[in-house]
């Protein structure tokens, strides 16, 4: 539910832009602006006890310069999340481009995308360069006031010595050197305390992500040691939907599925057939007043794993991880070579593993190039039938194969699923 809820774009971008700045960047940050608001702090003191009188236009020289500040910040924070928020589009867009390049070619779309994939960037650099116009607009006032600041602290030094010889020339000529560096050191300042409220927008998303509901727990002490005994599936009024506000994509459906039975779910595009299997896997929970029981067990009562590892899944685009082939068939490593070369006999698939260089331990790679789609899916058909689960969903699983894969495919379910 959460990736289908978040884009792989903003993902990336938690995951890489927001932890690195919060790593690296903020730490950095915040040294230089502790290190300059000290500097700020010494001059001014050396100011104050050269000339008493500076401290009038220091002091309104902090108001103006918080006031200038606290008006920036607010377009500058906007900005920022802006920024933020229409990077995520490039990065899925990039992602997809990739995955699809060899059909985009195929059908010659090529700039067709890359015009979708600059407006995207182009609305992404829009936002970056407002930020950065707003973040110049407040460096161009500082400048200024710094300038005023000066001027005054100059000339104050040229009245006092002329009206009076009490005024130390070596420590006026410090102070007005010192009064100099405030000119650079009030804009690194504010403009790297700005730039460090600014950045806690990331942590801002990334404690987002963090406190965001996890899944139920993946054991609990009550689930049983052998599930399930009677393979009954009941349905008690099950609604389902992807998010609260949202209207329920499956309402009030009841039926049982008794041991031994094969039930066909049919309905058009959207009528609900893959979200009731969601729910069946606890991908997304069904709403208070409903149930699942399996084997006169509550799902909602089982820990994750217990409820999953006992259930078999075909599903209708196979998905192979980026692991050896043993790994894919066998994940939690309880089955012997021999039973994994066995059920990659009966699903006909043997040879051409075994005329593979590594046999099962070749590594299927990200892309798993090396299988085509009616390969994989004869893999995840052998998966199912290495777990042996009295249970066995398939969501749509011979519509991405070949006729001769799918005659294998049916053949091998009813001879190996029969029971």
């Amino acid at each position: 539910m959460f990736f289908d809820a978040n884009p792989i774009g903003r993902i990336l971008t938690r995951f890489s832009k927001d932890i690195t700045i919060l790593d690296y960047f903020l730490g950095f940050i915040f040294n230089i602006v502790t290190h300059t608001a000290f500097k700020i702090v010494g001059i001014f003191i050396l100011m104050i006890i050269t000339i008493p009188y500076m401290a009038i236009p220091g002091v309104i020289t902090l108001v103006i310069m918080y006031f200038l500040r606290k008006r920036s910040i607010t377009a500058q924070n906007d900005t920022q999340r802006i920024e933020a928020v229409t990077k995520g589009p490039i990065n899925t867009k990039l992602g997809s481009l990739i995955d699809g390049l060899s059909t985009i070619r195929a059908y010659q779309k090529q700039e067709y995308f890359v015009d979708k994939f600059v407006i995207d960037n182009d609305i992404n650099g829009d936002a970056m360069f407002t930020f950065h116009g707003v973040s110049r607009n407040l460096s161009a006032a500082l400048d200024i006031l710094s300038f005023f600041f000066v001027l005054v602290n100059a000339y104050m030094i040229v009245l006092l010595k002329h009206h009076t010889d009490s005024l130390d020339l070596v420590l006026a000529s410090i102070s007005l050197q010192f009064s100099i560096e405030i000119t650079v050191n009030f804009n690194i300042a504010v403009r790297f305390a700005t730039e460090a409220e600014n950045q806690m927008t990331c942590a801002q998303r990334t404690i987002e992500y963090a406190k965001m509901k996890s899944e139920d727990d993946f054991e609990k002490s009550t689930d049983p040691v052998d599930f399930p005994v009677v393979p009954t599936i009941e349905f008690k009024n099950m609604t389902m939907r992807y998010r609260k506000a949202l209207e329920p994509v499956i309402k009030n459906v009841t039926y049982t599925v008794k041991p031994g039975q094969k039930i066909g779910i049919i309905g058009r595009t959207g009528a609900g057939k893959s979200s009731m299997l969601q729910a069946i896997f606890r991908l997304v929970e069904v709403d208070d007043d409903g149930q699942i029981i399996i084997d006169s067990h509550d799902t909602r009562k089982l820990g994750l794993h217990c409820l999953r590892k006992n259930i078999s899944y075909i599903p209708q685009t196979p998905f192979l991880m980026g692991a050896s082939i043993r790994d894919n068939l066998d994940p939690f490593k309880v089955h012997s070579d021999e039973e994994i070369n066995e059920v990659l006999e009966e699903v006909h698939i043997k040879d051409y593993v075994s005329s593979l260089k590594e046999g099962i331990l070749t590594d299927v790679g990200e892309s798993s190039l090396i299988f085509s789609v009616g390969q994989k899916q004869l893999i995840s058909l052998a998966r199912a039938i290495l777990r042996k689960n009295k249970i066995l969903v398939l969501d749509e699983a011979t519509a991405n194969v070949d006729i001769e894969t799918d005659s294998l495919i049916q053949k091998t379910i009813r001879t190996k699923f029969k029971d």
